[in-house]
């Protein structure tokens, strides 16, 4: 705020700022967008599947790729020592 303005003039100014509105949040149309991506795909290749059926999926590659990865790690070391 300015030094010059009068007190008055500064609450008048707050007082404004504060009644604009703002701007309406953006819509979700989907719970999950990639899970729905997927199904899309999956019907435009012509496999027909639920959403559950990939979020499963989905969950076991999340939960399995980080030990996948580190099995291979752990050989790449083993076999750069010989």
């Amino acid at each position: 705020m300015r030094r010059d303005l009068w007190p008055s003039q500064k609450i008048a100014r707050l007082t404004a700022a504060i009644a604009t509105p703002f701007p309406a949040a953006a819509s979700i149309g989907d719970a999950d967008p990639q899970v729905m991506a997927v199904l899309r795909l999956a019907k435009w290749v012509g496999l027909t599947h639920t959403a559950d059926a990939v979020m499963n999926v989905r969950l076991a590659l999340l939960a399995l790729l980080p030990n996948i990865a580190g099995l291979v790690l752990a050989f790449g070391v083993a076999l750069r020592r010989r």
